[in-house]
């Protein structure tokens, strides 16, 4: 058998000195399968996520404005005013001013109501009344004061929005309002973290592949896990709030409480009967994102023992 075949079997050149394997352009055909994987992996998941951070429908309250007639009808003049109905632009109800008996300004007093639709994004809180229409002039001189948070005929950011109603909340601290709220700012914290976590993992990524840097790849996947795990936290703050939304807050341990809503609603009607809150898509999305995110963390974590053991090949 001749040197240069003794070489190629033993992994020497014609020299007697050991020769580097060559895996091609990414390692190997496995490291590149597993790279290729990674970052699918990172981008399905990114779409996701924007997809669910990015929609506006977290969640939704709807009120059946005929039952909660006939409950006012039941009621009788002495307890109500004519109710005033507030619609869309489709022209469907979505809105009722409430007043009690009695009160004739907008400004002569604070136990008014504003019971509205509205549905939410991860960030605002908005409702579906047409502003603009001069059918609904009861909007804009009653919901700015009754409604709790939405004010100006526009969406409340739970971000910019949050300092303007911070002092009422500091004073009801207890309240259905301020748990609510506070709920939906820790949701937002871990959907912040799930953020940062996902625009390092990029910048990691990125390094760990070009470079073949293990440790960066490891803490690539560090990154996805902790990604997927925040976005089942933020999910699970999101069942819990609106699971509380639907049912009348426990009087022993919340005496301050009427109903669990950020839109100030009679404790008459906080039930399944006039009321309804449920979750949209944007939460099942975010679900499937996080699911994404902990795969792909697999994907990283087996990339980054492939290219350790190549390595490895290499320094023998």
């Amino acid at each position: 058998m001749t040197s240069s075949a003794i070489g190629l079997r033993t992994g020497e050149d014609g020299k007697g000195k050991k020769s580097t394997p060559s895996f091609g352009a990414c390692g190997g055909a496995e490291v590149c399968g597993l790279a290729v994987a990674a970052a699918g992996c990172s981008g399905v998941s990114c779409l996701l996520l924007a997809l669910s951070v990015c929609s506006a429908y977290w969640e939704s309250v709807t009120f059946d404005f005929g039952q909660v007639n006939r409950t006012l009808a039941a009621a009788g003049s002495t307890q109500w005013q004519q109710p005033r109905p507030l619609f869309s632009e489709s022209g469907q109800q979505t809105g009722l001013v409430l007043l009690p008996a009695g009160n004739s300004t907008a400004n002569g007093t604070a136990t008014g109501f504003c019971l509205l639709n509205v549905y939410a994004s991860m960030w605002s809180l908005c409702d579906r009344v047409n502003s603009a229409s001069a059918t609904n002039s009861d909007y804009s001189d009653y919901c700015s004061t009754y409604s709790m948070l939405i004010r100006n005929n526009t969406c409340f950011s739970y971000i910019s929005g949050y300092s303007s109603i911070r002092d009422l909340l500091d004073k009801t601290e207890n309240s259905s309002e301020s748990q609510i709220m506070k709920m939906q700012n820790n949701a937002m914290a871990c959907c912040i973290v799930v953020l940062l976590c996902v625009a390092a993992s990029m910048v990691t990524g990125a390094i760990g592949l070009l470079a073949r840097v293990v440790p960066s790849i490891m803490v690539t996947s560090v990154l996805n896990l902790t990604a997927g795990i925040f976005i089942v936290f933020s999910n699970s703050i999101q069942h819990e709030k609106v699971a509380r939304m639907i049912k009348k807050p426990q009087i022993d341990a919340c005496p301050q409480c009427v109903c669990y809503s950020l839109i100030k609603t009679p404790e008459m009607f906080c039930n399944s009967t006039h009321r309804s809150a449920s979750l949209g898509w944007s939460v099942i999305t975010a679900w499937v994102a996080a699911g994404a995110y902990l795969a792909t963390a697999g994907c990283w974590l087996a990339l980054t023992r492939r290219i350790r053991i190549e390595k490895s090949k290499t320094m023998v």
